[in-house]
């Protein structure tokens, strides 16, 4: 009981000490924002603008740094650093907020800027065009190749080809023979039921067609047999097909983070406080 009560407390204590952080971080947010509603001077403005942003990133609060430097024109900061500092920290913001298509945008402009070919902006922009599945990404990875070999391991985790004939057979075998698709994609019970249950349903037909029951044959093959068991068993074959794809795709995101990792954290990629 008394080991509760005490984990209690500490827990309390947490949270309160963590509320308190937060309170401080927005109270000094709206203290810099009322600074600014005060300030007539536009170079003083920018200055405390930039403030925030920095007190933002330090404090880790990555989605309202994000929500502070949209705020800023990067066209209006004359500095040539800074503005490629802005410029830079536009687009990783966007980033880490999931904002892929704002960062790419950002990205050219930070490149048009810049003209950074470093190995740093070269994954920074190979991350946002793989995301985005754009085809250009095969560029970024051949200039990050030739300045360093060991993202190689990352480059060939790609969603590989090599199970594609055999998603197109199960298909194809799905049509010609119920269950042989199943059975190809590794699931052998389920291609045995479905085999049993439409030769179960073809042999009902010719047996009413042999007593000359022609309106329940074409009522049970058409309804129940074709439309039910045999496109089922399609649909099935299809359904197993996509998830496989699934699978694999996320097998290889999650190897491909973790490959990821490593490297970033030999070219971590840094926000700049907007200061000199």
């Amino acid at each position: 009981m008394q080991r509760i009560i005490i984990i209690f407390i500490i827990v309390s204590i947490n949270s309160f000490l963590i509320a308190q952080q937060l309170d401080s971080l927005d109270v000094r947010l709206m203290q810099l924002e009322y600074s600014i509603f005060l300030q007539k001077n536009d170079s003083a403005k920018k200055s405390l603008k930039y403030q925030k942003i920095n007190l933002c990133i330090l404090n880790q609060n990555y989605h309202r740094a994000y929500e502070e430097i949209q705020k800023v024109i990067d066209s209006q900061e004359k500095d040539t650093l800074i503005r490629r500092w802005l410029l830079w920290d536009k687009t990783l913001l966007a980033y880490l907020n999931d904002d892929v298509f704002q960062a790419y945008q950002n990205y050219n402009n930070y490149i048009n800027y810049t003209k950074d070919s470093s190995i740093s902006s070269l994954i920074m922009g190979w991350l946002i065009y793989q995301d985005l599945e754009f085809e250009d990404s095969n560029m970024f990875e051949m200039a990050i190749l030739k300045r360093d070999s060991s993202f190689q391991k990352i480059f060939s985790l790609k969603r590989h080809k090599e199970n594609d004939s055999k998603y197109k057979l199960a298909k194809i075998s799905s049509w010609i023979l119920p269950g042989m698709g199943m059975f190809i994609l590794g699931y052998p019970i389920k291609g045995i039921n479905a085999l049993i249950i439409n030769a179960a349903w073809e042999v009902g037909v010719i047996v009413l067609i042999q007593h000359q029951l022609f309106f329940n044959a074409a009522f049970l093959g058409l309804t129940w047999g074709v439309q039910k068991f045999y496109m089922g068993n399609v649909r099935l074959t299809k359904k197993i097909i996509r998830y496989k794809q699934s699978q694999n795709i996320q097998d290889i995101k999650k190897h491909q983070h973790t490959v990821l990792k490593d490297v970033l954290i030999k070219y971590p990629l840094a926000l700049n406080l907007l200061q000199k």
